[in-house]
C-alpha cells in the first residue's frame, strides 16, 4: 500500500522512515553486516526534529518573490554525529585552495575526509568538498570557516544524516 506524503508540496526522505526500518530490521534478521549497529542506523533515518530545521533565503526572483532554503545548522550535525558515533570520529582538511574569480571575488573550498568507527572496531570514511565566495563586509576568515562547515554537513549527508531535510524531491517508492 502506497503512503501519501501528508504536507503538501513537501518531498519525502530519500530512505523514509517506514521503508528505513523494514531496511534495517530486513539486514539484521539476515545477519548482514552494513557496519552499524541497528540501533546507529535508526539514529541515522529517523526523522529530523522540525524544530531544529530553519530556512534562509537564497534568492530572489526579478518580481521580489524570496527562494528559501531548509537548512539544519553546523553544530546540530555535529551532535548527531556525537549520538550516533559517540566521539569514534574526527574530521580533518586535505585539501585548501583559494581561488580568485573573475568578478573579483575569492572562492574558497575545502575538501574534508570524515572518518568514524564501525562497531567491529574498522573505521570507515567519507570526503566531500564545500566552499564559500567572499562577502563584502565578512571576514574572509569567516568565509573559510563557511566552507569547512559545508564540507562537514557533505560527509555527514553522504552518512545518511537530516537526508529528509535535504532531499531533492524523491516521492515515488514503489
Amino acid at each position: 500500500m502506497k503512503k501519501e506524503n501528508k504536507i503538501e508540496n513537501e518531498p519525502l526522505a530519500i530512505i523514509p522512515l517506514e521503508y528505513g526500518e523494514a531496511l534495517v530490521k530486513g539486514m539484521t534478521k539476515a545477519k548482514i553486516d552494513f557496519g552499524l549497529s541497528p540501533s546507529q542506523a535508526f539514529m541515522i533515518i529517523q526523522p529530523t526534529d522540525p524544530k531544529i530545521v530553519k530556512q534562509r533565503v537564497v534568492a530572489k526572483t526579478k518580481t521580489g518573490r524570496e527562494i528559501r532554503a531548509k537548512y539544519v545548522s553546523g553544530k546540530i550535525f555535529e551532535l548527531k554525529l556525537i549520538s550516533v558515533f559517540g566521539w569514534n570520529w574526527r574530521t580533518e582538511i586535505i585539501k585548501s585552495e583559494t581561488k580568485e574569480r573573475k568578478d573579483g571575488k575569492r572562492e574558497f573550498v575545502k575538501t574534508m575526509r570524515l572518518s568514524y568507527k564501525l562497531q567491529n572496531g574498522d573505521w570507515n570514511f567519507v570526503e566531500r568538498t564545500g566552499g564559500a565566495v567572499s562577502k563584502e563586509g565578512i571576514d574572509d576568515f569567516l568565509r573559510e570557516k563557511a566552507a569547512e562547515t559545508d564540507a562537514f554537513k557533505r560527509c555527514c549527508l553522504a552518512i545518511g544524516f537530516f537526508s529528509d531535510v535535504y532531499s531533492s524531491g524523491y516521492r515515488d517508492w514503489e
